[in-house]
């Protein structure tokens, strides 16, 4: 051991081995290797001193990095990963290294504060055993002992007013989870995700039943879909009026042809068509030569010309139609060979030709095309796809007895008279529509899988094919049926007319006077029906005149009068018999002579009124194809039938007899009369039910084209028009005992039975009426009336013109069971409506 001087000179004497300039900190590592001023030398010698001097080096140097990760995970906010870079930073530096102290010192000061601001955060998430762990590790004598925030802290953490013992790290995760789906629901609430924010917010309050943030949240998401909704209903009551208006648009004709209309197959083809099916049209062979070939080698030449001519298949794999040959059970040599020269020709084409050659056919499945021998009578089982309900709708009369059996009773009869409806069979009903049924041959449904098995040779299953393709191509189809009656009533009443009254006046010198007449021939009012004579009563001259008193114009009718016809509305408005009476429309101007003698009055009344009366009722209904429908809008009315005739008491005040009346009606004759004679009127004891309203009935079957749609359509409307009281009052002579009302309702009918063609989307007039009613009353005063020019002053002239139209329209529309349209027409129509837009879904017309 050397010391002293000696110490310095080996420090020299390293730096000369070397023969390599250091810096004075690589000296201070050479002497900092004394402990207590003594120099230890190793073993080896200077070389270990020197690799002792760069490993504390790189010490210094990684510290500085760790130092700066720390720095930087900082001002990411990271303290917790901060803490062990700094951690790892200060065990890498010696603590008593006079070259490093001020580098371990600044690791330390940077360690402190990082573990106060953690541990505070762990203070804020009630995890203060680890955060008071942190401020003891912090002050401790090799970190930083002298930090007056971790002391501080250290004080805080025991005061329950600044942290509250209660808090728990579990409460604190569910603090940072209620934040964070409160900023998800607003997120969705700004977006108008209105479900999905209020899902965000019932999350929150099964985290914190009571939390109020979410309360209000869901109350603002709630405010929200309430204006959403407002503003719906607002459009869709807007929707539903003009849907109204729309009944009066009168449809413009198409006279285009609509596409595929007369076609059964195309582009536009409704039946959905397997990749095979379309190969079979798409794929053109340039040409397909063979020369007594068999015709299982004429099928593989085929297949193969058909995958080097495929260009619809962009999979190399896939190129091509698979051809599946089966003979059956008849031998190869007595089918006969393919001999054939085509040009130009599609793969379809190519199959019918070499099929009518060897006299076989072919079948296109999902996969394959399988050509077949026919005439053999082996029996095959295919399986075939159905639409649901395949026999529900196939009901069969049951068989019955042999008709008019002699000996069977009326009972009987009348029984075997109604039609008995069983369940077809699949057999049976296969049968019916022509596929035969050889020995050996079977067929049953499976209607849970809606599965149709049959066994029978290759050319009834062929039949059978064909006919569920065609179930198959209309089973999708479901037509929208809406029935709209148009009524449409004008009345237009014109009246122009003059009433005189003249008073009492002495003729000249004589005794004579005159004054103007009475209505009806008596006096005013008093004849009670037409024909019949009132009873006249000279008035006295002297009497106050009264502008009611002699009419010169008493006879002439009014508007009014034409209301008095005998007809059923006149039953129904509870007017009753024509009678004449002064009542006049209200006058429009007058004249009167107060100084002239006579007196008199000049009243004239003019009407010019226009009534328009406008009903569109409209029902639908929703009916598969093939299918009948039923649909009935409106209210059932009861109303009394029959009736139970009046009751008259025999013994009451002496009895008597019910007889008719001199002027019409029942009158109790031979009792006493009095105004409390127990009369019981007549009393309804059965009612019968009524349906007002409309109803159709409607049968639609979509054409082949996919576009016309047959109907047997059935309509009919009904209202009720009011009440016909068939009963007569019963009197005591001078009294009314009881009305006696036995009523009887009217209603009005109109109705429409038809079988019409419609395409799809288009509306027709299938029947309609047309009324028109004209009355006219022409009067005047005899002479008066026919002076010149003054004499219009005593004519009444009234005209009334009306008018009726009622119309029926029936609209069809094919949909597909979403309930859209069905048909490429269907679809454009709906765009078209919609209105034109580009690409982004704006509406151009907006711009």
């Amino acid at each position: 051991m050397r010391t002293g001087p000696d110490a310095a000179t080996t420090a020299k004497s390293i730096y000369r081995w070397n023969r390599r300039p250091q810096a004075a900190l690589s000296l201070a590592f050479a002497a900092g290797m004394m402990w207590n001023g003594v120099m230890l030398e190793s073993v080896v010698g200077a070389p270990t001193a020197a690799s002792e001097v760069q490993r504390r080096e790189a010490q210094a140097a990684r510290a500085r990095e760790l130092m700066a990760e720390g720095d930087a995970l900082v001002s990411a906010g990271n303290d917790g990963d901060a803490l062990v870079k700094y951690r790892e930073a200060v065990a890498g530096l010696p603590a008593g290294a006079t070259a490093v102290r001020e580098l371990r010192a600044a690791a330390t000061k940077r360690f402190g504060d990082a573990a106060t601001r953690h541990a505070e955060t762990l203070a804020t998430r009630g995890e203060y055993e680890r955060a008071a762990a942190l401020l003891n590790e912090t002050l401790t004598e090799g970190m930083d002992p002298s930090s007056e925030a971790a002391k501080s802290l250290k004080e805080d953490l025991k005061d329950p007013d600044q942290y509250n013992p209660a808090l728990t790290p579990r409460h604190s995760e569910s603090v940072d989870k209620v934040r964070q789906l409160l900023r998800l629901a607003g997120g969705h609430r700004d977006i108008g995700d209105y479900r999905a924010a209020k899902a965000a917010y019932n999350q929150v309050l099964a985290v914190d039943e009571t939390n109020v943030a979410a309360r209000r949240g869901l109350e603002e998401v709630e405010r929200y879909i309430s204006n959403h909704l407002r503003s719906e209903r607002d459009y869709t009551r807007v929707k539903m009026l003009n849907e109204v208006d729309r009944q009066w648009e009168t449809a413009v004709p198409v006279r285009a042809v609509l596409p595929g209309v007369g076609k059964v197959s195309g582009p536009e083809a409704y039946v959905s068509q397997s990749a095979v099916a379309i190969k079979l049209d798409a794929v053109r062979i340039p040409r397909f030569s063979v020369s007594d070939l068999p015709v299982s080698d004429a099928l593989t030449y085929l297949a193969r010309k058909s995958a080097e001519a495929d260009g619809v298949s962009p999979d190399e794999n896939s190129r091509g139609v698979n051809i599946v040959w089966n003979a059956g059970t008849k031998a190869a040599g007595d089918i006969k060979s393919v001999t054939l020269d085509l040009r130009n020709v599609t793969v379809r084409d190519a199959l019918r030709s070499i099929c009518e050659v060897t006299e076989t056919r072919f079948r296109v499945d999902a996969s394959a095309v399988v050509v077949y021998a026919t005439g053999g009578g082996g029996m095959t089982t295919r399986q075939f796809r159905v639409p649901p309900g395949f026999l529900n709708t196939t009901p069969a009369a049951a068989e019955t007895a042999a008709a008019g059996d002699p000996f069977a009773g009326s009972a009987a009869t009348a029984d075997s008279s109604r039609p008995r409806l069983r369940r077809l069979g699949a057999a049976e009903f296969l049968a019916r529509a022509g596929v035969p049924f050889p020995e050996g041959a079977s067929a049953s449904y499976n209607p849970t899988q809606n599965l149709l098995t049959v066994t029978n040779t290759e050319e009834g299953l062929d039949l059978v094919a064909s006919l569920t393709d065609g179930l198959v191509a209309t089973e999708q189809k479901q037509v929208v049926i809406k029935v709209t009656q148009l009524q449409c009533a004008q009345t237009n009443l014109r009246e122009l007319g003059f009433d005189w009254f003249l008073e009492p006046s002495q003729v000249g010198s004589s005794g004579m006077f005159a004054a103007g007449g009475t209505s009806g021939g008596g006096e005013l009012g008093s004849a009670p029906s037409v024909g019949t004579p009132g009873t006249v009563d000279f008035r006295s001259i002297d009497a106050t005149f009264n502008v009611t008193q002699g009419p010169l114009t008493g006879g002439l009718r009014s508007s009014l009068d034409l209301s008095k016809a005998a007809s059923i509305d006149t039953l129904l408005s509870g007017q009753g018999a024509t009678s004449v009476s002064s009542a006049r429309p209200p006058y429009m101007a007058s004249i009167a002579g107060v100084m002239t003698n006579p007196r008199f009055q000049t009243l004239m009344r003019g009407l010019d009124q226009k009534k328009g009366v406008d009903v569109a009722t409209a029902q639908s209904v929703v009916v598969k194809s093939g299918q009948k429908a039923t649909g009935f809008s409106g209210r059932t009315m009861l109303y009394p039938s029959e009736f139970d005739p009046p009751q008259i008491p025999q013994n009451f005040g002496g009895g008597g007899t019910l007889n008719l009346a001199p002027g019409g009606g029942l009158q109790i004759q031979g009792a006493q009369a009095s105004n409390n004679f127990p009369v019981t009127p007549a009393n309804p004891n059965s009612f019968t039910p009524r349906d007002i309203g409309s109803t159709i009935e409607v049968e639609p079957t979509v054409g082949d084209d996919g576009y016309t749609v047959n109907l047997d359509l059935s309509v009919v409307f009904s209202e009720f028009e009011g009440f016909i009281n068939y009963g007569t009052p019963i009197t005591n002579g001078q009294v009314v005992l009881t009305e006696n009302r036995i009523i009887q309702p009217v209603f009005s009918k109109t109705a429409a039975a038809t079988q019409v063609m419609v395409y799809d989307g288009e509306t027709v007039a299938i029947g309609g009426l047309r009324q028109e009613k004209s009355e006219t009353i022409n009067d005047k005063v005899p002479v008066l009336g026919s002076l010149p020019v003054v004499g219009r002053l005593f004519k009444s002239q009234v005209q009334r013109d009306s008018r009726k139209v009622m119309i029926y329209l029936v609209s069809v529309n094919i949909i597909d069971p979403s309930g859209g349209a069905a048909t490429a027409g269907a679809r454009a129509a709906e765009a078209a409506e919609a209105g034109p837009s580009d690409a982004d879904g704006e509406s151009i017309l907006l711009r």
